[in-house]
This record gives structure tokens, C-alpha cells and sequence, in this order.
């Protein structure tokens, strides 16, 4: 591995706050800014830590506790819920009046741990997206028993489970348990998540968990790595890259051209380099800015809010911008599916309205004078200019009005928000305490196996409870199905991995009735168990 990738590795326990909100808005469907209000409302700083990493991948925690709460978080959380309502941060810090500092917002990290932990993202059933770099590592080298998976259509929660549980390592006890801890818990998580977005009841048809993994680059070979070749350009995840891009580069300040020289714009080609959705009858935004920008809409589809393929397609940022302003002026129409769309007759008039001529899709719509003048010939007057300037001023003070109204109504949710906090902190209080007294802390559990494991302290080490141990997970842990006896299987495995090899010795059978299931003991046995 080189030596660079190695040093990034310091960053596979945390994730950028930018990632982390992007995912909060696109899941949610919901604005960035209201994000962090819902964020700040729901106390989330007084839980999570804010870490910094530097231009050496070395991340420490710079955050101070303070009055119930880390102020790093809080003051980042503050800042966004200041914003001007945009879409989301991609929008924002590549705008050119971005009232964020880019460079060091994107040094903030979050911890994965602290993240999937949390009861408020629990609450909206997207904890799985901070354990993927966990399964990503699990599954990255192993090969399944897929005889056992490749025919079942639907999917249950357990058979997920023992999928991704089949490939666990069974080297070393303590990271088995952890892994599977890890796995249960994502598996739990999506199952939550599939049945609140997919309506399902307990089960996912092969082909939605297939495409489901592979757009969060957890690939099973032979399960679902066929359908790469049909997904030829992923989503990029912070995992591929670096998600502290901003940190490699001394520039971090993204040069784009003003919307106004968007008022003339004519692509030339042959008849066959045009494209083929050129033809198609209706348009997203996506599509309409590739068609501006000449980018290929499958590719700007999943790569859209990847910051170095922006930086690398200043075109399609910039006709991006120019659409969303579209959008904004009510250009497209909503569909069932809360998608925008516009008709291609009514992009093509519009385009050439604001003197944008592509060849091949509105230069055969019949010549007229648009707002900016002749596009093929020249620019629009001063006059015209100053006229244009004057009504995009008194929209400007319009939609400040608008903004100041939605701003009164944010600031009445927010108070309804902290009138409730009280009493969501005496909820929260009574869960946590139902939750002490019913559920043994995991953490507790690893330490207690890995102080049993410790045979550097001789004064505790007890060798044969660490064999029993071992015992018992090798006939019962790895969910290995055997006809045969306790008895039996217990005597082949002492024999093959202990020093004690007669089988009529206390020792021996000291461990068969340790590691015995209750539900083969003898009757006698079980009463005095019960008594």
C-alpha cells in the first residue's frame, strides 16, 4: 500500500461533517439549513465531539465542553443554520458569495462511532451509513458459501445477517465478536431504513439488497459484483478518496464565470456527435445543465456533489447555477415523484430566450429576438441591460421579503423546539436508565473476554475457562449445524486443541459439561439449575 494511503487510513474512524450533512439533507429531503436547526433543536452538540485533521492526516480533538456542550460543533451547526437556505453545502461553498470558510470547514470531522450511536439518527433510521467503512472492511477479502444464497429471491434480516456474517475472520475471538456486533447492528438499521422508505415488511427482494450494497461500494464477489459493469459510474464515497480534498491542494477556491456570460452560448458539432437524449420529450435539472455544459448526464448523475469533479467541470457547475435559478423561477413542473420536469419544447424557447444556442437540440427553432438580442449576431444593448438589472433588483428585494417572512416561521418552530426539550431530555433520561437496567454494555463484555484472554497476568489467567470458551464458540458460535452429539464434538476438538488427551480425565470432562446446551442436560441437572 503506498505510504500517502497509509497515512489517510488515520481518517477511517471519523467522517467530514460536509459528508455527513449532505446525507442528512438528501435522506431527509430536506434544505441544509433546516438540517442544523433540526440538529441544534435536538441538542446534538451536547453529544457530539468536533475533530480536526491537518495537512498530515493527523486528526485530534480541538472541541471544548462547555455549558453542556461542545462549542466547536455547536458554532459549525450555527453557521449553516445561517445560511441562505440553500439546496445543500455543495451549492453553498461552491457559490461565490459562500458565507462559510470552505478551507476549514472541510478540515471537520465527526466520529463514526459517536455518529451510529446516537439516539437522534437512530430516531430517523440512517445509523447504517456510518457503519459501511466497518462492513466495507469486513467483507473486503472474504469468499462466501454462496450455494447457500445465490437462489433465494427474498431476504430476511437473519439471512442478511449470516450473508455478511459467513466471512468473519475466526482467528482472533475478540474482533469476531466485535464484527459481529458491527454487522448485527447494520443489519438492524437497514431493515428499519428499508421499511420506512420501501414499505417492506422484514423482507428485500435480492436484486434492491444487491444494488443497495453496491451503490455503498460494499461488493461480495459472485453476489453482487456483476452488476458493476451495469453501474459503471458509482456514487463516489468518501471511502474511494479522501474526502479532505481541500487539504491536498493550496487553492481551495472554486473560479467560476458569471451566470451573465451564460447570455450567448452556441455549440457546434457534427449531426452524429449529438447525443441521444437530445430527443428526449421531458428533462430533470441534471439533464438540463448537461445539455448546456455538454457533460454526460449519467456521469454527472452520481458525480454532481464529488467536489473534484466539480472543480475539474467548471461548465456544468456553472449551467447548474444557471438551472437552479430556472427552478427556482418555476421553469419545470413537480411530478408524482417529486422530481422536477420540464417539457424539451419549453427548455428549447427558454434557452434561446437567455441566448443560449446548442446546436442540435434549438437551433432550428425559428429566429426571433430574445431578451438579449440576436444570439448569433450580438449582445444585447445597454439600455436593455440596465432594464434587465432594475427587475432583477426589485426580485431581489422581493424574495429578501419572502426570506424575512420564512425566517419569523423558522424562528417560531425553533421556539416550539425548545419548549419541548425538557421534556425530550426526561425521555431521554428514562431511556437510558430502561436501558442500564435490561442491556449488558458490549464494551464491558469485550473488555471482560479480552482481560480473560490476557496470559500476561498470570496471577488471573484461568487456562481452562479461556478453553472452555473457545470450546463453546467452535461448536456453537459460528453457527455450525452438526448431527452429531455434544459429546462427541466436544471430545474430536479437546482432543485436537488441548493438552488433555485422555478422555476419562476430570479436565476433559470438566469442559464437556461447561460448554453443554441446557437442552441436553439431564433431568436431575436441569432441577437443580432451576432451583
Amino acid at each position: 500500500m503506498k505510504l500517502l494511503e497509509l497515512a489517510k487510513k488515520n481518517l477511517e474512524d471519523y467522517i467530514s461533517i460536509i459528508d455527513t450533512l449532505n446525507f442528512f439533507a438528501f435522506s431527509q429531503k430536506t434544505p441544509i439549513k433546516h438540517v442544523a436547526l433540526f440538529l441544534l433543536s435536538q441538542k446534538f452538540q451536547s453529544d457530539i465531539e468536533t475533530y480536526k485533521a491537518n495537512n498530515y492526516f493527523i486528526v485530534e480533538s480541538t472541541d471544548n465542553y462547555d455549558w453542556g456542550e461542545f462549542i466547536e460543533t455547536n458554532n459549525t451547526l450555527v453557521s449553516i443554520a445561517n445560511l441562505q437556505d440553500p439546496l445543500n453545502l455543495i451549492e453553498e461553498i461552491t457559490s461565490e458569495i459562500s458565507v462559510l470558510n470552505y478551507t476549514e470547514l472541510s478540515t471537520l470531522f465527526w466520529k463514526r462511532s459517536n455518529l451510529y450511536n446516537n439516539e437522534v439518527i437512530k430516531s430517523l433510521n440512517i445509523d447504517w451509513y456510518f457503519y459501511i467503512k466497518d462492513i466495507q472492511r469486513i467483507v473486503k477479502n472474504g469468499e462466501y458459501p454462496l450455494q447457500d444464497y445465490q437462489d433465494i429471491e427474498w431476504y430476511e434480516d437473519f439471512t442478511v445477517r449470516n450473508l455478511l456474517t459467513s466471512h468473519i475472520n475466526h482467528s482472533y475471538l475478540v474482533t469476531e465478536i466485535k464484527n459481529k456486533i458491527l454487522i448485527e447492528k447494520f443489519v438492524e438499521s437497514i431493515f428499519s431504513y428499508f421499511r420506512e422508505t420501501l414499505n417492506l415488511d422484514y423482507k428485500i427482494h435480492h436484486l434492491d439488497l444487491k444494488d443497495f450494497l453496491l451503490k455503498n461500494n460494499i461488493i461480495i464477489q459472485s453476489f453482487n459484483d456483476t452488476l458493476l459493469e451495469e453501474n459503471k459510474f458509482l456514487p463516489k464515497n468518501i471511502w474511494d478518496e479522501s474526502y479532505i480534498y481541500a487539504l491536498e491542494i493550496p487553492n481551495n477556491e472554486i473560479d467560476l464565470e458569471p451566470v451573465i456570460d451564460l447570455d450567448i452560448e452556441v455549440k457546434y458539432g457534427t449531426e452524429n456527435s449529438y447525443p441521444m437524449y437530445y430527443k428526449s420529450d421531458v428533462f430533470t435539472p441534471i439533464e438540463a445543465a448537461c445539455v448546456i455544459s455538454g457533460s454526460d448526464p449519467e456521469v454527472a448523475q452520481f458525480e454532481k456533489n464529488y467536489i473534484p469533479w466539480r472543480k475539474a467541470n467548471p461548465e456544468f457547475v456553472q449551467a447548474e447555477r444557471f438551472i437552479n435559478s430556472a427552478v427556482r423561477n418555476q421553469l419545470f413542473d413537480d411530478n408524482e415523484e417529486d422530481d422536477c420536469l420540464v417539457k424539451a419544447e419549453k427548455l428549447k424557447h427558454y434557452l434561446v430566450e437567455k441566448g443560449i444556442i446548442i446546436e442540435g437540440f434549438n437551433d432550428i427553432l425559428p429566429k426571433q429576438n430574445n431578451s438579449f438580442g440576436n444570439p448569433t449576431i450580438e449582445h444585447a444593448s445597454l439600455e436593455h441591460y440596465q432594464q434587465k438589472n432594475q427587475k432583477l433588483l426589485e426580485r431581489i428585494d422581493q424574495l429578501e421579503k419572502e426570506i424575512q417572512r420564512k425566517d419569523g416561521g423558522i424562528s417560531l418552530l425553533t421556539i416550539d423546539f425548545n419548549k419541548t426539550t425538557t421534556e425530550i431530555e426526561q425521555l431521554k433520561d428514562k431511556l437510558r436508565l430502561l436501558e442500564s437496567e435490561q442491556i449488558i454494555d458490549k464494551s464491558e463484555a469485550e473488555s471482560l473476554l479480552d482481560l480473560i484472554f490476557d496470559k500476561s497476568q498470570t496471577d488471573k489467567y484461568a487456562p481452562d475457562l479461556v478453553l472452555a470458551i473457545q470450546l463453546w464458540n467452535a461448536l456453537y458460535g459460528s453457527n455450525h449445524q452438526s448431527e452429531d452429539s455434544h459429546g462427541n464434538r466436544s471430545k474430536y476438538w479437546i482432543k485436537a486443541n488441548t493438552p488433555y488427551q485422555n478422555e476419562s480425565s476430570v479436565e476433559v470432562k470438566r469442559l464437556k459439561e461447561i460448554t453443554s446446551p441446557l437442552n441436553g442436560w439431564h433431568i436431575d441437572r436441569k432441577n437443580k439449575f432451576n432451583k
